[in-house]
């Protein structure tokens, strides 16, 4: 992704009879990349990336209640949940990075 500005940066340098090469070493960017936003007639919009849903949500309600019941041990929650259905972690190990992969536990004291 260019910075904002060089995208009109390199265009102006091109207008100015710059090569791709000339251009590339002066922004310290490939030819390839000059060459694909040169053929560009503006810039691209930054579109943040949609948020997957997690195989967890369904469970996530739950496991907050239990953890602040007091209950922060994995393979009992794993145990629990796995009773209420969950069947796509096959050991509580893979539940337990599946649960920080997921954000399912933060790092702050604020579970899910």
């Amino acid at each position: 992704m260019l910075k904002n500005g060089e995208f009109y940066s390199i265009k102006d340098m091109r207008g100015k009879g710059m090569s791709i090469t000339q251009i590339a070493d002066s922004l310290g960017r490939d030819r390839k990349t000059i060459r694909k936003w040169l053929d560009k007639n503006e810039p691209l919009k930054y579109q943040r990336s949609v948020t997957k849903t997690s195989i967890l949500d369904p469970y996530k309600p739950y496991i907050k209640a239990r953890m602040e019941e007091g209950c922060l041990n994995a393979v009992v929650l794993f145990d629990e949940i796995k009773a209420h259905g969950y069947t796509r972690a096959n050991s509580a190990s893979s539940f337990i990075h599946g649960t920080v992969a997921t954000g399912c536990y933060s790092q702050s004291n604020d579970p899910l």
